[in-house]
C-alpha cells in the first residue's frame, strides 16, 4: 500500500511526519476558512492518520496529485491544536479512486465528503482538485460543485469496524456504538464518484457501513463530464444532479448498511442500485426526532434481493417516520427483499411513493426455517397510524410467487 507523500504545488505545502505510532500531516495553506492540502500520494495505515486543524477553519479540502489510488485502513482524525476533534468538513478527493478498508474510520464534528471527482468548485469560479495542480492564488470562497471528468473511478467501502477515541467507543447522537464510516451527528456524510461499491472485505466479515446519525447520507455514481451541485444546509450539503447525463452502479451487498437514524435523511442516485445478501437502507424515527425522506433514484433500474434486502423507515417514538421515495425504469423486490416504512410506536408510518415503470414484487425467503415474503408495504404494528402507499406506474405490478404488497395493521411474519 503507498502511504502518504507531500509534494509543493501550494504557496504553503503539506507537512507529513511519520512515526511507528501514526503519520500527522500539518501546515497546507488556509485562506479564510478554507484550509487546502495536495499530497501526491495518500494512504492511510492500520496506525492512523492525524490532521491538525486550527479552530479557525471551516472547511479541510485534501487532494491527490498523484496516479495513486487512495487506500484508508486505519482511522483519519482531524484535531485542533490542543487534541479535540475540529468541527471543520472535509473533502477528500482523488481521481484515481477510493477504497475503504474494513478497519477505515473518521474522527471528525463536520461532514465528510469523499469523492473522485476532478475538481471541486467554488463560487467565485476557483477550482481545486487534481485536474488543476498548479495554483498561484488559492479561495475563500464556498464550494458549490463537484465536476467529474468521463468515467470516473469507483469507491469502495469495506469498513465496519467500530469507531473508537484513544481506545474509546465513539457514540453517536442516540448513545449508540458507530459502526465503518460515519459523519458527525447532524451533518452530511457523502460518497460521490464513479461505480459504488458497499460490502464485506471477506466473506466472513459484515459488508461496509455509513452512518450519519441526526444527519444526510449522499450516495451518487456519476460516469459522464458533468457537475453535481453542493447546496449548504443545517444538516451539512443537499447534492444535486440535474446536470449529469450519465449515472453509474451503486452495489450493497454481504449486509452492508446505510443508516441515517435519528431523523436523518437519505438521497442515493444512480443508473442501477442494487441491494444485495441483507443490504440495508433505513432510517429510524426515534424519541425527538422527525423523520426525514429516504430517497432511491435510478435512471435504470432499483433491485432489492435476498431475505432482509430493504429500503425502509420506520419510528420507535411519537413521531412520524421519513417517507420512502422510489423512482426508476424498473422496480424489483424479489427473495425476500422489502420496501416500505411501518411504525413500531405510536408515531405514525411514512408514506411510501413508487414511481417505475414496471414493478416486480415476487418471491420468498426461507431463513431459519421460516419463510418470508417479498414485500411492498406500509403497516403499524403498534398504535401508530400507517403511511400511504402511492405506486405510480404504466403497468399493474407483477405480485407472483409469494411476494405481497400489504397496507394496513398487524401483518403476520413481519
Amino acid at each position: 500500500m503507498a502511504g502518504i507523500i507531500a509534494e509543493t504545488t501550494l504557496p504553503s505545502p503539506s507537512v507529513v511526519q511519520s512515526t511507528d505510532k501514526i503519520t500527522r500531516i500539518t501546515g497546507g495553506t488556509q485562506v479564510g476558512g478554507n484550509l487546502f492540502h495536495s499530497l501526491r500520494e495518500f494512504s492511510v495505515s492500520f496506525n492512523g492518520t492525524i490532521l491538525e486543524v486550527v479552530p479557525s477553519v471551516t472547511n479541510v479540502f485534501l487532494r491527490v496529485t498523484g496516479l495513486e489510488v487512495s487506500t484508508i485502513e486505519g482511522q483519519i482524525a482531524l484535531r485542533q491544536p490542543d487534541g479535540s476533534i475540529s468541527p471543520a468538513n472535509f473533502f477528500l478527493i482523488n481521481a484515481n479512486e477510493v477504497i475503504f478498508g474494513s478497519r477505515a474510520s473518521f474522527l471528525l464534528n463536520g461532514s465528510l465528503i469523499t469523492t473522485t471527482a476532478a475538481s471541486i468548485y467554488f463560487e467565485d469560479g476557483f477550482q481545486f482538485g487534481p485536474s488543476t495542480p498548479e495554483v498561484a492564488e488559492l479561495t475563500d470562497s464556498s464550494p458549490v460543485a463537484l465536476q467529474f471528468e468521463n468515467n470516473p473511478r469507483k469507491i469502495i467501502n469495506l469498513a465496519f469496524q467500530q469507531v473508537q477515541d484513544d481506545g474509546k467507543p465513539v457514540l453517536d447522537a442516540l448513545g449508540d456504538p458507530i459502526y465503518g464510516l460515519n459523519g458527525a451527528a447532524g451533518q452530511t456524510l457523502a460518497l460521490v464518484g464513479g461505480d459504488i461499491v458497499i460490502a464485506a472485505e471477506t466473506p466472513e466479515v459484515p459488508g461496509g457501513r455509513l452512518t450519519a446519525v441526526a444527519g444526510r447520507i449522499e450516495v451518487g455514481s456519476v460516469v459522464s463530464a458533468d457537475w453535481v451541485s453542493l447546496t449548504p444546509t443545517k444538516t451539512g450539503w443537499v447534492l444535486g444532479y440535474e446536470k449529469v447525463q450519465q449515472f453509474g452502479t451503486i452495489q450493497l451487498a454481504d449486509g452492508a448498511v446505510i443508516n441515517s437514524s435519528g431523523g436523518g435523511a437519505v438521497q442515493v442516485q444512480g443508473r442501477e442500485v442494487a441491494l444485495t445478501d441483507l443490504a440495508q437502507i433505513y432510517s429510524t424515527a426515534g424519541e425527538g426526532q422527525l423523520g426525514e425522506t429516504l430517497q432511491v433514484i435510478a435512471s435504470a433500474s432499483i433491485t432489492v434481493s435476498g431475505g432482509f434486502s430493504s429500503i425502509r423507515t420506520e419510528t420507535e417514538g411519537p413521531n412520524p417516520a421519513g417517507h420512502v421515495e422510489i423512482s426508476a425504469e424498473r422496480v424489483a423486490i424479489l427473495d425476500g427483499g422489502r420496501i416500505g416504512s411501518v411504525t413500531l410506536a405510536q408515531g405514525s408510518g411514512g408514506d411510501v411513493r413508487v414511481k417505475a415503470n414496471s414493478v416486480t414484487v415476487s418471491g420468498t425467503a426461507i431463513i431459519e426455517g421460516q419463510r418470508f415474503s417479498s414485500l411492498l408495504y406500509v403497516l403499524s404494528l403498534s398504535t401508530g397510524a400507517p403511511g400511504k402507499l402511492i405506486i405510480e406506474t404504466t403497468t399493474p405490478p407483477d405480485v407472483s410467487e409469494g411476494g405481497e404488497i400489504i397496507t394496513g395493521e398487524n401483518f403476520q411474519n413481519f
